[in-house]
């Protein structure tokens, strides 16, 4: 018999209870996703799928037949200290580690059963509360169940074995942010560059010439990278900016040495941006061997001569 079962004899995998209940007979902290209770060994991990997913975060049982769960800390690099921590270290102190699922605030919770810690890995989410901030390091657990079945889901990201590059239409939800931040609120230089990817994609349709996206799958990593733009004719990857800020141009730069790691056939590399970069800009630009690319009237400047 577990600690849970001593305090709860009713309570069997996939039946509910309430969440005070829970606490009142074994303590813990009332409003954190995880739970160690100071009473008993035992440490209470509380989630809810469906809130979590429009941000970006993804719980649930994965296609390994481990439960994936997200660390605590909603701002900033998630690191190992408190409830972290004490999921870290169930097994060297001792506690058992029991999941429960929720729907929304303030209803039942549905007992998943006892689970003990196999690994972690670090992945990519959304900092602050609600998911509009920029990217920072998340802590995931897989967790093996102890007392039940495990379940195989469909639904939730599949981290792959090894590493897959693949061609897919340019398309707006065909993007990193759509996996990393589902609910984030698009900003102006998002727009801006969505709307430059569009034009520019028209124009070389109109000149015979279809664009489309590389999805790039790597080893071990849980969401997939997106290209802004590949041109398979010109064995070209492209990386749009809207704005032609120095920032700007750098996170370009390193987005697309990223990218050509993983591109077997070595491409060139360009930026697509709203207007001609200043010479500084441009300078920083042809010292990395990357051309660019911007529009000029109803056509597009393609300034690809440094590469050969």
């Amino acid at each position: 018999m577990n600690i849970l079962e001593k305090h709860f004899p009713d309570l069997k995998v996939g039946s509910t209870i309430k969440r005070s209940d829970l606490h009142e007979g074994i303590g813990g902290q009332t409003q954190s996703g995880i739970s160690p209770s100071s009473v008993e060994k035992i440490v209470m991990l509380f989630s809810t799928p469906t809130a979590g997913e429009q941000y970006g975060y993804y719980d649930g049982w994965f296609q390994d037949g481990y439960f994936h769960y997200c660390g605590e800390g909603q701002d900033g690099d998630q690191i190992f200290q408190r409830g972290n921590k004490a999921i870290l270290e169930h097994e060297r102190l001792g506690k058992e580690l029991h999941l429960f699922l929720g729907t929304s605030k303030g209803k039942p919770v549905s007992y998943e059963g006892q689970f003990k810690l196999v690994d972690y890995y670090e992945t990519d989410g959304p900092d602050g509360k609600k998911g509009t901030g920029a990217l920072r390091k998340v802590i995931k657990f897989r967790l093996k169940p102890l007392n039940r079945a495990p379940e195989y889901s469909k639904g939730l990201p599949v981290i792959p074995d090894e590493t897959t590059t693949d061609t897919v239409p340019i398309e707006n939800n065909h993007t990193e942010r759509a996996y990393y931040t589902p609910a984030k609120v698009e900003v102006t230089a998002e727009r801006k560059e969505s709307s430059l990817v569009t034009k520019y994609v028209k124009w070389k349709k109109e000149n015979g010439i279809i664009l489309e996206r590389l999805k790039i799958k790597p080893k071990g990593e849980e969401k997939p990278l997106f290209t802004d733009i590949f041109d398979h004719s010109d064995n070209l990857l492209i990386e749009a900016k809207g704005s032609t800020a120095r920032e700007s141009l750098r996170s370009a730069v390193g987005q697309l040495m990223d990218y050509e790691r993983f591109i077997e056939s070595k491409p060139r590399k360009a930026v697509l941006v709203p207007e001609m970069p200043r010479k500084d800009l441009l300078d920083y630009l042809k010292h990395c061997n990357i051309g660019v690319i911007y529009p000029s009237r109803d056509e597009f400047i393609e300034d690809l001569t440094q590469l050969g």
